[in-house]
């Protein structure tokens, strides 16, 4: 998956000085709903996408996207980096928590015919709104630490690679039928990275908590 997403970003960067003569932008708007168990989210996004290459097959998107969260019952596990490595992972739980991220994204994809592409999209950065919540502490390790706790969204979304990346992330793989000259159908997968921050340092000293969610993904775009 890191490759995957550092090869998407250098192509990102690459492929329009490459092939810049070939460029015909569009705006694209969408909306998409995602469910799992016990989670869902809903996003809106508008932007501009480039067809390139001699066939203009190759698409490139790019634009700013709002992400709506919701889950019951859901656990949040140590998010840095330094700590995932070592395995020292404790749990937030959450009864209820619910984000609101604005973020900047990337789009890459291919055109397969002229109804059907595939695409894959992600978040680089932006932040995040929400209200404060509580939530129970249960530390492997320092079980003085076990508890009640409030925690809020980490307000800072920033795409750096794994469990590096901080606060409220969303990627899609997706494929897209085009209905008509405007609309279109996307399905596929989504998947978000929701990150909220503790008010008190806990074990290992530690404030930061991460759900990883995949959903399926139902989607509308619209093209002018």
């Amino acid at each position: 998956m890191k490759k995957i997403v550092l090869l998407g970003l250098v192509l990102g960067m690459a492929v329009p000085a490459a092939k810049a003569q070939n460029v015909k932008p569009h705006w694209v708007a969408n909306a998409q709903l995602s469910f799992a168990p016990a989670e869902f989210s809903g996003a809106v996004g508008m932007g501009r996408q480039h067809q390139l290459g001699k066939k203009d097959r190759l698409l490139l998107g790019y634009g700013l996207r709002y992400n709506g969260y919701r889950g019951n019952g859901i656990d949040f596990i140590t998010a840095p980096a330094a700590l995932t490595l070592d395995d020292k992972l404790d749990t937030f739980t959450m009864a209820s928590a619910a984000t609101h991220a604005f973020n900047v994204y990337l789009a890459l994809g291919y055109q397969i015919t002229s109804k059907l592409s595939f695409m894959f999209d992600i978040d680089l950065i932006g932040a995040t709104l929400g209200a404060e919540r509580s939530g129970l502490f249960t530390s492997t390790d320092q079980l003085g630490f076990n508890g009640n706790y409030q925690a809020t969204p980490t307000a800072l979304n920033a795409l750096l690679v794994g469990d590096n990346d901080r606060g409220t992330l969303g990627s899609n793989f997706s494929i897209h039928y085009q209905l008509k000259e405007q609309w279109g159908l996307k399905l596929g997968m989504a998947y978000l990275f929701t990150e909220y921050t503790t008010q008190q340092t806990l074990a290992f000293a530690n404030d930061r908590f991460r759900r990883k969610s995949a959903q399926a993904m139902l989607g509308i775009t619209y093209k002018w």
